[in-house]
């Protein structure tokens, strides 16, 4: 089966590399009869045409490029497709709209950025799309809706008629409207993949996204204004870009702690900042500064709303374009409609604003779906697995592996949390399986499972949980576990963690095993939380009484109680006034059997001190169970 995939997988590659060269081929046999137009060139300022095209070029491959690589396993798929979609598709879209437009193959600095301007729709549609698509599909992807774009915006649009139909220069209809719904009229053909496990950000991830922010920000006036004739209007245009990003920004980052239980969002800041530069582009050359920041903040507020409540295409859009470029591309197009109404000598006519609107909703909406529905058919989940770049790159191991066992430790965190039962590999040790199946499996993922562990608990550490958490974490995971023969050794397990945690309660208390502690409570560890702490492991304790007719993962239950005692010894060392706790090599399981044999239990690779780069330090005051002792670095 492993050996059909990959003969699958390379077939498809192998189909991609030789469509990607015959499309190569007829652009070049395009290009045979294509000419320079530089009937303009005395009258331009060249430098400055050029420095546009730049600025929107760094927009295509570095601003979309990881604006997307905040998907944990696909960052490649991230920048490297959008570097791809960018040039095939200036390619063929310089070919497309020059003979709509022109009649001939005719090419200038504007071609180049208008082939840009064209990418960028794609781009958009990519959004919705990335991680679910495969280079094949990406190609067709590319050829149909330039097409389609080219038609719409030369025929219907009227873009190279002395009177166009409609305003707008910075593509808030021709460009986000259009790209928008024409990929999620796609996505929703297609639906959202039946494993979408590695759809997910990590904290790398959204730091390199962010990246992209910046450079999208900074270069978005570009795009606005890039097009536009030197003079009053692209100067307009430049600063009302300008105004309209930062009213947009400064709301997004004030509204997504109020959405957000008081605390700020990656996912808004990442995208709702850059909602202004979408909605001020049909009227940047038309409003004033106090227009353009009404806009702005208007177009952030919508975004923001939009990213965090998710109301449309959540199950289908991956990056968020609807909220991004479709709502506020909507926004931007019926503020155009009204300016006409309070702006004077505009030259714009309110109706055709609409009717442009609606015609590029319309086209796009219906060859969307077209294309999802005939010539996008969706990936066969058992040979391409969605949302990692291992499914068409050359990954490095770390890489290829990387986005596996995020999604894993993410998996095995959630489900325990929750209560569900988890199916990871290395747990969900089914309760009804024998003896002999259990210990096989338990000797193939025993080094999984510690590393799962290690991660989990990182992780929780890092989002400031406490030992408290923890303990409910376990209890979550095993609470459908009960004991036959084992249950004794467990519910002793848990007496000597009970005693463990007194000990910080009680100074001079002298449990068996343990040498003498100082006289004197702990004022860090106060009664109160010595008690919550307790409660959780009576329910866990009652929990996992015996019951008869039942089996237990007995290795699993005393691997994951011994971890808590060697947690426990590693905090109350670290505790002033309180006595010192048995090492982790004394720290064990009572044999099954009954006897008084100690089990050494030592401290997984893994989670081992010299593996780890964390370090635990007390904190001047502490609000939940353990909350003294948090990691750093």
């Amino acid at each position: 089966m492993a050996a059909e995939l990959v003969t699958r997988q390379q077939s498809g590659m192998t189909n991609f590399g030789i469509v990607a060269v015959l499309l190569l081929s007829v652009v070049l046999g395009c290009f045979l009869h294509a000419e320079l137009d530089l009937s303009q060139a005395g009258s331009t300022d060249a430098s400055s045409i050029y420095n546009f095209y730049v600025g929107v070029a760094l927009m295509m491959f570095v601003g979309f490029g990881y604006l997307m690589t905040f998907l944990k396993a696909y960052g490649l798929g991230a920048v490297g497709f959008t570097m791809y979609i960018t040039c095939l598709g200036v390619l063929f879209a310089i070919v497309v709209e020059s003979y709509m437009g022109k009649g001939k193959l005719a090419i200038d600095f504007l071609s180049l950025l208008n082939g840009n301007f064209a990418v960028a729709a794609v781009l958009i549609s990519f959004g919705g799309l990335i991680g679910k698509i495969s280079p094949l599909q990406i190609t067709v992807l590319v050829v149909v809706e330039l097409f389609c774009y080219c038609f719409n915006k030369v025929f219907l649009l009227q873009q190279y008629a002395p009177s166009p139909l409609i305003s707008d220069c910075g593509g808030t209809i021709i460009i986000h409207v259009f790209g928008a719904y024409f990929g999620l009229a796609a996505a929703s053909v297609l639906g959202p993949p039946k494993d979408d496990k590695l759809n997910a950000s990590v904290y790398n991830s959204d730091i390199f996204s962010l990246v992209g922010t910046v450079f999208l920000w900074l270069f978005w006036p570009s795009f606005v204004a890039g097009a536009l004739p030197a003079g009053p209007g692209q100067t307009t245009a430049l600063i009302n870009t300008v105004l309209a990003l930062l009213a947009s920004t400064v709301v997004s980052f004030a509204l997504t702690p109020m959405l957000q239980g008081g605390k700020l969002a990656t996912v808004p800041v990442q995208n709702a900042t850059l909602a202004g530069g979408v909605s001020i582009g049909a009227t940047a050359n038309l409003v004033g500064p106090f227009g353009a920041l009404v806009i702005g903040g208007l177009a952030g507020l919508l975004s923001t709303v939009g990213f965090c409540k998710s109301p449309f295409f959540g199950d289908v859009d991956t990056c968020g374009i609807s909220n991004l470029h479709g709502m506020p591309g909507i926004f931007g197009g019926i503020v155009s409609v009204l300016v006409p109404f309070m702006y004077e000598g505009t030259g714009v006519s309110a109706a055709n604003q609409m009717n442009g609107l609606i015609l590029t909703l319309c086209v796009s909406v219906s060859c969307g779906w077209a294309t999802g529905k005939y010539l996008l058919p969706k990936l066969d989940d058992d040979s391409c697995e969605p949302f990692s770049d291992s499914s068409f790159w050359i990954c490095s191991d770390d890489g290829q592996h990387k986005g596996q066992d995020e999604s894993t430790a993410t998996g095995t965190s959630s489900g325990a949390l929750t209560g569900q039962p988890i199916t990871e590999t290395g747990v969900g040790l089914s309760a009804s399986e024998s003896h002999g199946q259990l210990a096989g499996r338990i000797d193939d993922v025993e080094g999984t499972l510690s590393a799962q562990m290690s991660r989990v608990e990182a992780r929780m550490l890092g989002m400031e949980q406490s030992v408290s958490q923890q303990m409910q974490r376990l209890e979550a995971k095993l609470q459908g576990v009960t004991a036959s023969e084992y249950g004794p050794a467990i519910v002793e397990q848990l007496n000597r963690i009970e005693a463990r945690v007194r000990v910080a309660e009680a100074g001079h208390a002298k449990p068996a095993g343990m040498e003498t502690a100082t006289a004197g409570p702990d004022p860090l560890l106060r009664k109160e939380t010595l008690e919550e702490v307790l409660s959780q492991l009576k329910r866990l304790e009652e929990r996992l009484a015996p019951q008869d007719g039942t089996q237990v993962t007995d290795s699993e239950v005393q691997a994951q109680l011994s971890r808590i005692e060697t947690k426990l010894s590693e905090v109350h060392s670290r505790l002033p006034n309180t006595g010192r706790m048995p090492s982790s090599a004394s720290v064990g399981s009572v044999n099954p059997g009954g006897g008084s044999t100690i089990v050494p239990a030592t401290l997984p690779t893994a989670m081992s001190p010299s593996r780890s780069t964390r370090t635990l330090q007390p904190v001047a005051q502490m609000t939940s169970p353990y909350a003294a002792y948090r990691t750093s670095g």
